[in-house]
């Protein structure tokens, strides 16, 4: 028998769904508007889609630092690291909540999320870091600190920079044989909060020399006054700054002061704060435009050189 060369028809190849979904919204006949519709509608999802992941680095980010935390301090870890990785950890942790919130907007959202990107690598960081130990500089023996190394740093920089430097140097700086030598320099006007005042004024009782670069503020003034009863050399200068300390009513006697050399507005405080000395041994005063009365009952220049 003969078969007729007809051939079965082939089924319809069915494309993917996506590829249909495609066609369908890109209609030939679809207006402008509708166009741009849909792209808004498509940029849009992109952006989210952006945040999202974002959103999910900075989560297995977050986990990582928060579980490498965890790891260290059940280590131990030295306590100014702590206290530094305590700070930038809470602040994280503030980050983290505002990042999450969706109302703000992408961009604002977008930028929390870098700046807790950025809290978060800073705290591995500080937890990474090798442990170095500040052995050298905190057994240095306490005589070359006191006679040496407090006056080369100066006053301002022992009570601050090195007292944050480590807790054996911090109770170093609050001792009272660290500031017999008070060096202040500032071309700015020295100011004191009360606080500070309290904390700091009772350290200088046993001050033996003071030099003051700095103009004489109530602050400064007060704190010479604190080292009368032991105070030998004074060397207080500024230029052309008149102090700001009130008149004391009664008199303040440096009975240990032998050497004095003051300029710009310190020259006046003497007479102003009531000042009484021993007959110096040296006094240098550069009056300037000033009227200083009574310049030798306050400086008693009786034997000076």
């Amino acid at each position: 028998m003969f078969e007729l060369g007809l051939s079965r028809p082939k089924p319809p190849v069915s494309e993917p769904p996506q590829r249909n979904l495609r066609r369908r919204l890109d209609i030939p006949h679809a207006s402008t508007e509708e166009r741009e519709a849909t792209g808004a509608v498509a940029a849009a999802r992109r952006r989210l889609d952006d945040v999202g992941q974002r959103m999910d680095t900075l989560n297995a980010r977050a986990k990582e630092v928060f579980a490498l935390k965890c790891s260290k301090e059940a280590s131990g870890l030295e306590e100014t690291v702590a206290e530094r990785v305590s700070v930038h950890y809470k602040c994280c942790l503030k980050l983290l909540k505002a990042a999450s919130v969706m109302s703000q907007g992408l961009e604002p959202q977008k930028q929390l999320i870098q700046r807790a990107h950025t809290k978060c690598d800073f705290i591995a960081e500080t937890l990474n870091l090798p442990v170095v130990t500040p052995a050298l500089l905190c057994d240095l023996p306490e005589p070359l600190w006191y006679r040496f190394l407090s006056p080369l740093l100066g006053t301002q920089s022992v009570l601050v920079d090195l007292a944050r430097a480590h807790p054996s140097l911090h109770s170093l700086s609050r001792r009272q044989p660290m500031h017999r030598t008070v060096v202040i320099r500032s071309r700015s006007c020295v100011r004191m909060t009360w606080e500070q005042s309290r904390e700091w004024l009772h350290l200088f009782s046993r001050t033996e020399a003071m030099v003051i670069r700095a103009a004489p503020t109530v602050q400064l003034v007060m704190l010479v006054e604190r080292a009368a009863a032991t105070l030998k050399s004074l060397e207080a200068c500024c230029r052309g700054q008149r102090g700001d300390a009130i008149r004391l009513p009664y008199p303040r006697d440096f009975f240990r002061l032998t050497k004095v050399k003051v300029s710009g507005g310190w020259v006046s405080i003497a007479h102003h704060r009531n000042w009484t000395t021993r007959p110096l041994e040296e006094l240098d005063v550069e009056v300037g435009s000033y009227s200083v009365p009574n310049m030798q009952a306050h400086f008693d220049m009786d034997g000076a050189s």
